[in-house]
């Protein structure tokens, strides 16, 4: 009987502690709403925009009774009746004067739990539900496993603390490939996964203005594999 992991590369196959986990957790994952249609916005609802490496610009947002938010950069957005993968897109496009081909990911605060996101390049991504004690690697088996296309060296992890947000990256191959717990670290309520795709060529554009007004524009070049 095949492994619920077999589509991972044979050298990133899960130890059996994250299989297990998978087991344990289960049961809380919660990456989209049980139903046939696609979850709308709605007014005054909330949700969560997490913009890849960009902690000032990854915040939650409260819809106003009319359906508007109002987002840095961009201004005021009417999200109410788009489901969350149309207002990431506009977000983006908003972005991109900005940032070179901007990450963006909204998630819908669709209850009033604590949670944890796994986002990106895994199988199943979404809002889960915070369990005390709980590593990454629980929160990436319950997601599915990374996709063939995770660049797993570079896996950040999003978090709240006093004062604003910090990324932490992670090189997590060492963690798939034989369950090291140096890398394997608890994840606190809040906390958003980032599992990136390989082959990414630009990823941030840093926007300078001058004393005499001129745009000054400075690209970060990353090769993937």
């Amino acid at each position: 009987m095949s492994s619920p992991l077999s589509p991972w590369p044979r050298r990133l196959m899960a130890p059996a502690w994250v299989l297990l986990s998978i087991a344990l957790l289960a049961p809380a994952a919660l990456a989209t709403p049980v139903s046939d249609r696609p979850y709308v916005i709605g007014a005054n609802d909330s949700f969560e925009v997490f913009v890849w490496k960009q902690t000032d610009l990854s915040m939650s947002l409260n819809v106003t009774a009319d359906g508007f938010v109002h987002y840095p950069l961009i201004g005021d957005l009417r999200v109410a009746g788009m489901t969350p993968a149309q207002v990431a897109k506009v977000i983006a496009d908003g972005l991109r004067d900005y940032i070179v081909e901007p990450k963006v990911t909204v998630l819908p605060k669709l209850f009033d739990k604590p949670a944890v996101a796994v986002i990106g390049e895994v199988k199943s991504g979404g809002m889960m539900d915070y369990r005390e004690g709980a590593h990454l690697s629980d929160y990436i088996a319950v997601a599915g496993g990374p996709t063939q296309e995770a660049k797993l060296s570079q896996v950040t992890v999003t978090r709240n603390v006093e004062g604003g947000a910090v990324n932490i990256e992670i090189d997590a191959e060492a963690l798939f490939a034989a369950g090291d717990p140096a890398v394997d670290f608890v994840l606190r309520e809040g906390d958003v996964v980032y599992v990136p795709t390989k082959f990414t060529l630009v990823d941030t554009r840093i926007v300078v203005l001058t004393a005499t007004g001129i745009i000054g524009i400075l690209a970060t070049l990353l090769r993937g594999f």
